[in-house]
């Protein structure tokens, strides 16, 4: 136990040098009392980058499991509407994203979070397979529930 105790002190210790190394030419420019507090603060975002989103248990969610894909076909030229389950933050929203416009031939793409929809639209003369779009929803970390053609535009705020 006395071992293991001064592991964790001196894992501790670690941890603080390391932090003040890291917040050290912030607290040079700050004034006296707040550089103090300096590491307190940034603490916290020193753990966002490794934390993501708490709640993505999509897989687990009810329905879910193997994505709903309406047909063999590849999606052509227009506007889709994907239901998608699990995203609840803008961490999944910029997810989402981000895996979608990897795609060749996938151009523009509107995320609504609130109802779990994203709305892509195919490039013209291009051929999206639906086994793709459901690989890049499962590699964002949610489930795609189904796709369906014709999607509108998203309404700009304000009409």
């Amino acid at each position: 136990a006395p071992m293991q105790t001064y592991m964790l002190r001196a894992a501790r210790d670690r941890r603080r040098r390391a932090i003040a190394r890291a917040t050290a030419p912030l607290a040079r420019a700050l004034p006296p009392a707040p550089a103090a507090l300096l590491p307190l603060l940034l603490l916290p975002l020193l753990a966002l980058p490794i934390a993501g989103c708490a709640a993505t248990p999509a897989r687990t969610a009810s329905g879910a499991g193997t994505p709903v894909l309406t047909g063999p076909d590849p999606l052509v030229e227009g506007r889709y509407a994907l239901e998608v389950l699990g995203m609840s933050c803008p961490k999944c929203i910029s997810n989402v994203d981000l895996q979608l416009a990897r795609i060749a031939g996938v151009g523009e793409v509107e995320v609504d979070m609130k109802n779990g929809l994203v709305t892509l639209a195919v490039a013209h003369g291009a051929e999206v397979a639906r086994a793709r779009i459901a690989d890049a929803i499962a590699d964002a970390g949610f489930t795609l529930r189904a796709v369906r053609a014709g999607a509108a535009p998203a309404k700009e705020p304000g009409r």
